[in-house]
């Protein structure tokens, strides 16, 4: 059964002849299906077996992304000609624009 209140970032893709769930916060996760309902709900699933295990180890879960303050280089933006770039996570990139 997935999170009560899951705020995590999800995504669907599809490779060759399967989908692939995958989670923004938790990028070395990953669950592949046959439909993309049960790779969503598979990955889900995932992320809920690890954040236990992680709380049972002592270890700190990270927040979902939607409610971090990201911090970071600098990029162009359309008004200041200037943005922060937001590269809290692995292969992913966030640009701030004003």
């Amino acid at each position: 059964m997935p999170l009560k209140n899951d705020r995590y970032t999800y995504l669907l893709t599809w490779s060759e002849d399967e989908y692939v769930g995958s989670c923004i916060e938790f990028p070395s996760l990953s669950c592949l299906d046959k439909t993309p309902e049960a790779a969503l709900k598979g990955i889900r699933e995932n992320v809920q077996g690890i954040i236990k295990d992680m709380r049972q180890a002592g270890e700190e879960t990270p927040g979902p992304i939607a409610f971090m303050k990201l911090q970071g280089g600098t990029c162009w933006t359309k008004k200041q000609k200037e943005a922060k770039v937001f590269p809290p996570f692995s292969g992913i990139l966030l640009t701030a624009y004003q």
